[in-house]
């Protein structure tokens, strides 16, 4: 639920739920941009994989460019089919959001998006599987493992051209240090965002409702982009070098 008030607030609740897509596709984008750094990586390490041997830089950003489009398209036609607020949900609206958010999501100028696994039925009183959540939820799923299986082949397709011999020393390092600084971008949001959204799901999905603790559980999503970007300045000794000449901090060359 985003901002409802003043100049968020928009006929229909289209402001708000511009937002919820933009939020969407922003959270989701982080592992598709790891997968595509794997994947780049691995072709400098082994100097020309077959099938992208003779690409240019533009080759690769075209790539970029179309997978990244397709990918959050598919996880924005999840968020218009199935998460968004609807007059259904506005009907069965939780009152005890005005309590928690001050927010009564019944009011049609409202919006939100929401995952509802299963919704009464409205003649026999039943809890029904609702079908396009399930499609959703399995589609972002399907595209969440897609971006963990790259990742995890590229993990170990580098681990082997790292212990190759005809690597120079140098090199070894230099890739190593990479090498790391990419595990690192993948544990950190992994921890700091993806676990908190698969618990918070689960719950869900078994109807254990966590009321106001889910609030502070989601905000620590928000962290990782930070931390991440300590662990690349502090991990890769140039990366390091320049943060300390930039600032005018003292620090020794041998470290």
């Amino acid at each position: 639920i985003p901002r409802n008030e003043g100049i968020f607030k928009s006929k229909g609740g289209t402001l708000p739920i511009i937002m919820c897509f933009i939020y969407m596709s922003t959270y989701f984008q982080i592992f598709l941009i790891l997968s595509y750094h794997f994947v780049y990586r691995l072709n400098v390490l082994v100097r020309g994989i077959s099938v992208f041997e003779d690409w240019t830089l533009a080759h690769w950003v075209v790539l970029g460019a179309v997978v990244y489009v397709l990918y959050i398209s598919a996880f924005l036609w999840c968020g218009w089919y199935a998460f968004m607020g609807s007059d259904y949900s506005r009907m069965v609206a939780p009152s005890f959001f005005i309590d928690l958010y001050n927010v009564n999501a019944s009011d049609p100028d409202i919006g939100f998006f929401h995952i509802t696994w299963k919704r009464e039925n409205l003649q026999s009183g039943l809890m029904e599987w609702h079908y396009p959540t399930v499609i959703a939820m399995i589609t972002c799923a399907v595209l969440y493992m897609g971006t963990g299986t790259v990742i995890v082949g590229c993990i170990v397709k580098i681990t082997k051209s790292l212990k190759a011999a005809d690597l120079s020393e140098k090199t070894r390092k230099m890739q190593q240090e990479l090498f790391r600084a990419l595990l690192i971008q993948v544990t950190s949001p992994t921890n700091l965002s993806q676990l908190q959204f698969s618990i918070l799901n689960r719950n869900n999905f078994v109807g254990i409702d966590l009321g106001a603790i889910g609030n502070p559980i989601f905000m620590t999503t928000t962290i990782f982009p930070s931390i991440d970007a300590l662990f690349i300045i502090f991990l890769i000794p140039r990366f390091r070098a320049s943060f300390f000449r930039a600032f005018r901090m003292p620090f020794h060359k041998s470290s």
